[in-house]
């Protein structure tokens, strides 16, 4: 009866051990895809300013480049349409990724 109660007791401390295992699994996930979200949205944001500063940057250089040379006012960018027409573009999906970070840090 003894060897009986012995293997019993030691199936529940195997199946106890192998919960506490996917309970450590569970969480390497969680803060596997929590690290990944906070990557992606860093990411995104960061190229967002970088196309941003260079759509600030190099739309009067491109208009005084091709003004100096051609001396044509029909060649040259407008900066703000440029601007407008990007944020109206890629501005929704950045509120998404960033959105999409926030979910994670409020559950």
């Amino acid at each position: 009866m003894s060897t009986d109660f012995n293997k019993i007791l030691a199936k529940v401390e195997k199946e106890q051990a192998e919960a506490e295992e996917t309970k450590l699994e569970l969480k390497s996930n969680s803060q596997r895809d929590n690290e990944t979200r906070q990557e992606v949205a860093k990411k995104f944001v960061k190229y967002y300013f970088v196309i941003l500063i260079l759509i600030i940057v190099g739309v009067p250089t491109y208009n005084y480049l091709v003004y100096r040379s051609a001396r044509s006012i029909d060649l040259l960018l407008p900066l703000k349409d440029i601007i407008l027409t990007y944020s109206a573009v890629v501005g929704p999906t950045l509120g998404l990724v960033v959105a999409y970070y926030f979910k994670t840090k409020n559950d």
